[in-house]
Parts: C-alpha cells; sequence; structure tokens
C-alpha cells in the first residue's frame, strides 16, 4: 500500500525527510503536473481512480485543508483516513482532531454588550453571567457576544466615552471585554461592531439576548441587581481560561513555585479612587508571612501598574505582569491557586464565577464615593456584612474590614480551615 502526499511545498520535501517516510508515495495536488525531484504530481482526477484499497493514507503536506479535504472526501475518502503534516512540530495529525466544531444559528444565543448602556469595565462579568444564565434557560449550546459601540453612522446619534479617553477605551475593549468573554464557557466567539448599526445584522437571529435587541435600549444595562435578586440557586460558574492561557501559568509555577501551594493577591492601584487601593505594605507584609509558612504568593499588580517596579524591595516576591493584562491568563492563574485574595476590584469579581477557587475579597464602603457607597450596595442587593448572594462556593468569602496584615493573616488561616 502507498501514502499520497497532496500538496508540493517546501513541507513536502520536510515529511520525505522525516522519521514517517517509511514506503511508496503517490504525489497529488489539485491541478497535478508539479514536480518535486524527479516526480511529477497528479491530479485529482487522477488520484480518484487509484482504488483505495492500493493506499494506506493521505498526508496532505499544503496548509489549505479547509479546501482540500472537501475535495478529497468527494473523490471518496474518509476523514478518519486523512492527516497533516505539521514540520514545525514534526508530527503528524489526524484531520478528524483538528477540525473546528459547527455551531448552528439555531442553537446559539447571541449576546450583545451595549455600549451605550454598559462601560467598558468588569461589569461584563455580571452581564456575561446573565447571558450565560439564558443560554441555559433557552436550552441552546452555545453563545456568541456581540459588542456594540457607542459610535453610528448618523449624525443625529452622538456617541460619547463615559470615565475613559478613546485610546484608553479601545484598550479596555480589547483587554477586558473581550478577554473576558474569551473564558466563557460554550462561546463561539466575540464579534466587535464598527457602528451600532451594524447590530441589525446578528439582532435578527432566532434566539438574541436581550430579546429584541435595540442598541441604546436602557434594558440593556447589565448589573450584579439581577443575580442577587435571583428566587433560586443556579450554577454560575461559568467561567474557564483556555489551554493556553493555563500552560503559561503551569510553566511559571513549575519554575519558580517548588509544589508549594500558590496563593494569588491582586492588588488595586488605580489613579481613581486612591481611597479604595489596597494597602501595598500591609499586603507585603501578608506575602512575607506567606513565604515564610512554606506558601508561594504571586503578586498580581493593578494593569496600568504591571510594567514598574517598586521603589521598595520586593525583590523577593513573583509577580506575574502577564496576569494583569492578559484576563485569561489571570483567570488560569485564579483557577490554579489554593487561594486568591484580594481587596474588591473588577478583575477579582471573576472569583464568583469560578469553580473550585476559595477566595478572600477585602470590602471597603465609604459614602463620599459613589463606587463603594452604602446607597449603591444596596441598590444592588448587597447586604453589608455579608457574603454575595451569588458566588460559586461558599469558600468565597468577603471580609468587611481594613486590609491590615492581621486581617489578612486571620482571613487566610480562617479559610485554611475550612478547605
Amino acid at each position: 500500500m502507498r501514502t499520497v502526499l497532496y500538496g508540493v511545498c517546501a513541507n513536502t520535501e520536510a515529511y520525505l525527510n522525516s522519521p514517517y517516510h517509511t514506503g511508496q508515495i503517490i504525489l497529488a495536488s489539485t491541478n497535478g503536473g508539479e514536480r518535486l525531484g524527479e516526480v511529477v504530481s497528479i491530479d485529482i482526477n487522477l488520484l480518484s481512480k487509484i482504488p483505495k484499497h492500493e493506499i494506506s493514507s493521505v498526508v496532505i503536506c499544503s496548509e489549505c485543508l479547509s479546501e482540500i479535504i472537501p475535495s478529497l472526501t468527494r473523490i471518496g475518502f474518509e476523514i478518519k483516513d486523512l492527516y497533516f503534516y505539521n514540520h514545525a512540530q514534526n508530527y503528524l495529525t489526524p484531520c478528524v482532531d483538528m477540525q473546528i466544531p459547527t455551531a448552528k444559528v439555531s442553537n446559539t444565543l447571541f449576546a450583545f454588550y451595549d455600549l451605550s448602556q454598559n462601560l467598558a469595565c468588569y461589569d461584563v462579568l455580571y452581564f456575561c453571567a446573565l447571558a450565560n444564565l439564558e443560554r441555559i434557560k433557552r436550552n441552546l449550546q452555545h453563545v456568541h457576544f456581540i459588542i456594540v459601540p457607542n459610535k453610528s453612522l448618523s449624525h443625529e446619534e452622538p456617541g460619547f466615552h463615559v470615565f475613559h479617553e478613546c485610546d484608553d477605551f479601545t484598550w479596555r475593549v480589547e483587554k477586558i471585554l473581550q478577554g473576558v468573554m474569551t473564558c466563557v464557557t460554550n462561546n463561539t466567539g466575540c464579534t466587535v461592531l464598527p457602528y451600532k448599526e451594524s447590530a441589525q445584522y446578528y439582532s435578527d437571529a432566532p434566539h438574541t439576548y436581550p430579546a429584541d435587541f435595540i442598541p441604546g435600549c436602557s434594558r440593556n444595562r447589565a448589573s450584579s441587581e439581577a443575580l442577587n435578586s435571583l428566587s433560586e440557586s443556579h450554577d454560575l460558574t461559568y467561567l474557564k481560561a483556555p489551554k493556553t492561557a493555563h500552560d503559561i501559568v503551569q510553566s511559571l509555577l513549575k519554575q519558580k513555585a517548588n509544589n508549594k501551594k500558590v496563593v494569588s493577591l491582586t492588588l488595586r492601584e488605580y489613579s481613581n479612587h486612591e481611597q479604595r487601593n489596597s494597602n501595598v505594605s500591609e499586603w507585603m507584609k501578608f506575602a512575607q508571612y506567606l513565604l515564610d509558612n512554606d506558601y508561594f504568593p504571586i503578586i498580581i499588580r493593578d494593569s496600568y501598574k504591571a510594567h514598574l517596579e517598586y521603589t521598595c524591595d520586593f525583590d523577593q516576591f513573583a509577580f506575574m505582569p502577564l496576569a494583569s493584562l492578559d484576563f485569561k491568563v489571570r483567570q488560569a492563574l485564579y483557577e490554579q491557586a489554593f487561594i486568591n485574595m484580594s481587596i474588591s476590584n473588577g478583575p477579582t469579581v471573576a472569583y464568583n464565577f469560578t469553580a473550585n477557587c476559595p477566595a478572600i475579597t477585602f470590602m471597603k464602603v465609604d459614602d463620599d464615593i459613589p463606587a463603594i457607597a452604602t446607597s449603591t450596595f444596596e441598590k444592588a442587593g448587597v447586604e453589608i456584612g455579608k457574603d454575595l448572594k451569588f458566588r460559586a462556593s461558599n469558600l468565597q468569602k468577603l471580609i468587611w474590614k481594613e486590609d491590615t496584615f492581621e486581617h489578612l493573616k486571620k482571613s487566610f488561616l480562617d479559610l485554611v480551615s475550612q478547605i
């Protein structure tokens, strides 16, 4: 039996020089007539006339799989007998393992994140939780996210950037919104539209969230209030980092953690509302306590400070700037950590939507700051002094105290005793 090599290129030559090349070959290409040394390729019509029992397998050496595989199956080859030679890794991959799962529109929820009603911030975590609940409620298999800009083709509908300048806004759409949406289980992707009018193409789909989506409508606004008001228990564990992000985190831990239990420490160091920021000196004192007690703390600085060094000497601690900038890597670290700790801030809301994610969040209340005023918590349905109603497990705690070393240490030891 012979092996068909389909496609004539440098990859074909690499295959012939690899350990996979062990017998006779048939050189083939779509139109034929291409030469590799003394051998000339046959076209697909001639290939179709060769009895299949004389061919052991087909190795595709071209990258144009989406064109070649349908051509081969049309002349009687089964996809289980087709392989792709990856010269970069010197690996023969079954094409069936490379196939991208198909998604049907009829089985997909199209979820619209309307930037005229929502900020480009971690409130998107609440939106994704609600969209995923809607997907489950409708018994749909997939969710596809649509980010609708606050930008119109009409001069009569001006858009505005709230809180963030244009460049910062664009950065946050990519790093925060798309990063979170990529980690939603059962997602088929995220589409960023150029104008709000472009939403019409997707809003005609059979399943949309919000239902009967219209850009600019106030009911498009997402908040934690809807989650706190749920009348029954729901599985809200919808976040899971992709494999590549887990591999990045695992490579760091393998190199530095020495099999110690990992504790992630997420800091808030934002220039707005500095009163809400982490008490860095106390957190570093606590990080030293963790080191002294055979834990491995990893510090995630604020995204806008990830590239900076502290003026103090904190060289003994491990930092992970990539987790500060890439939500997928941040999420992978949260999933792999023994315990996650932080002061209340946007990205750590993710704890509550992550399975097997013990976490401690220190909460502040300040009626001079709207984001953490008593009235804001009351409106959102959050009871001051208590844990969140929506959370993945009872091992996710809110601590309504200042983030001092003693409070950090006590809350940590209390949670360790429950794990």
